[in-house]
Formats: C-alpha cells, sequence, structure tokens
C-alpha cells in the first residue's frame, strides 16, 4: 500500500489523500505506482480525496482473518494503517486457532494518539494487511482496504 497526503502548507494539516494497494512487480527493482489516478474501484481510490467527517476518538480497529483453509499458520504479522499511522502485531496463529471455537480470528489494533497531519476522521481510509510464510504461495500478504463509515470506537475490516 502507498499513500499521498496533500497537507496544508501553513497547518500541516491533511487536506486530501490518495492511496494504492498494489503488488510488488519487480522485487529487486523499482516499481512505478500512479496516485491520484485510477478507478476506485479497483485496487485505488482514484483522485484525491477530501474528508470533512466527525472526529474518531482513539478508534480501535479490528483485524479479521479467515483462516479454515491455512490452520498450519503459525507466526502471523498484522498491520493496519489509518491516516498515516501504522499499528501492528506478531502473534501465533496456530496457538489461537487450537483455543478458539471459530476459523476466524480477530486481532485488535489500538490507535490511541492523534496523527500528525491531523485527527482521525469519518471518511479516513483504513488499511489492513496479514502476512505469513504458510501464505506463500500463491499470496504470502493480503491487504485489504474501506473507509470509515461511523464515528464510532470499533472499526472492523475482513484482511484475507
Amino acid at each position: 500500500m502507498v499513500c499521498a497526503y496533500a497537507l496544508d502548507a501553513i497547518t500541516a494539516q491533511m487536506e486530501s489523500y490518495s492511496c494504492v494497494e498494489g503488488n510488488i512487480e519487480h522485487q529487486s527493482g523499482k516499481n512505478i505506482i500512479s496516485l491520484g489516478s485510477g478507478s476506485a474501484k479497483t485496487l485505488s481510490t482514484g483522485s484525491f480525496q477530501t474528508v470533512s467527517g466527525d472526529e474518531i476518538k482513539n478508534p480501535t480497529i479490528r483485524v479479521w482473518i479467515p483462516l479454515s483453509d491455512r490452520k498450519d499458520i503459525k507466526d502471523l504479522k498484522v498491520v493496519a494503517m489509518i491516516k498515516g499511522e501504522f499499528a501492528s502485531k506478531t502473534i501465533d496463529a496456530h496457538k489461537l486457532l487450537k483455543e478458539s471455537d471459530d476459523n476466524t480470528l480477530i486481532i485488535p489494533l489500538v490507535f490511541d494518539k492523534t496523527p500528525e497531519i491531523g485527527a482521525i476522521q469519518k471518511g479516513d481510509l483504513i488499511f489492513a494487511c496479514v502476512s505469513a510464510d504458510e501464505l506463500n504461495p500463491p499470496e504470502g500478504t493480503e491487504c485489504e482496504h474501506r473507509e470509515t463509515s461511523h464515528t464510532g470506537h470499533i472499526h472492523n475490516i475482513v484482511a484475507r
């Protein structure tokens, strides 16, 4: 995932953003990403998006990870991003699956600081990714994104 944030020159607060979720096509070279273009129906937000929703204080992003087909996963890295801020955890997925009655893990990631580029707001973009050796091949890392749709504390996203 790659995001660009247009900031106000005086306040340094975010005015708009554009993000692209893409694959690394050339692992040993340059990967060109086009920001601010493309269709919002693809892995891109399209043109730069403004956000004018109400503030979301201390959101928790709950990353849902369905693993019914990959119960052999051991260490799983879970990462989420909102407004340029990242949170991550490495979990023992195999152990958590054994202790669970379900095949879907739900990992909460807390964002308890206001980002330097402005408060988190309704309409901001959330990214969540999961990565593990056992996801190779073919996936390795899987990411999803969506806009925040409410000002509540809990925001759910399925990352696989």
